[in-house]
């Protein structure tokens, strides 16, 4: 076999492979997965849940957005495909010090919570540090928490 006829698929596998590798976790997400969009916390207690919250924006029969609505779930465990934390951008303390600048990725292992009257800073990022939990305020998010849909139960208003 001549070499240009096997340079040809190597060339295109080793794209295939660069393309997935960029991709990262697109390509392992669980397609039956909750994706927490709006916020996620680790249970308050050993025996308990955690908690997902997706923001849903359901159509009206005019095909005008209604605004956002939230759907809770209480799950045995999440954790994403990739096994990498939810994190966001841009984060800072309380005080207003930044801990990441413009374009940093903070992990939020704890937890991430959506508060829109925050101003710019609208997501909290917790993290648990000397085992006391700890709240960041971010620009946005980067990674979403997911949790496998046969591990949640919705919870009805």
């Amino acid at each position: 076999m001549s070499w240009k006829l096997l340079a040809n698929p190597i060339l295109y596998l080793a794209l295939v492979f660069l393309l997935a590798g960029d991709l990262g976790s697109q390509i392992s997400v669980n397609a039956y997965g909750i994706e927490c969009t709006y916020s996620w916390h680790l249970p308050f207690t050993p025996q308990g849940k955690y908690q997902c919250v997706t923001a849903e924006i359901p159509e009206s029969k005019k095909g005008k957005k209604d605004g956002k609505r939230q759907q809770y779930y209480s799950c045995s465990w999440c954790g994403r495909g990739d096994n990498k934390p939810s994190s966001c951008y841009d984060c800072a303390t309380q005080n207003g010090v930044s801990v990441t600048g413009p374009n940093g990725s903070w992990d939020c292992p704890a937890g991430i919570d959506t508060q829109p009257g925050l101003g710019e800073r609208q997501y909290v990022c917790s993290r648990f540090e000397n085992s006391v939990q700890v709240d960041y305020y971010c620009k946005r998010r980067h990674l979403n928490q997911a949790c496998p849909s046969e591990l949640c139960k919705a919870i009805t208003a």
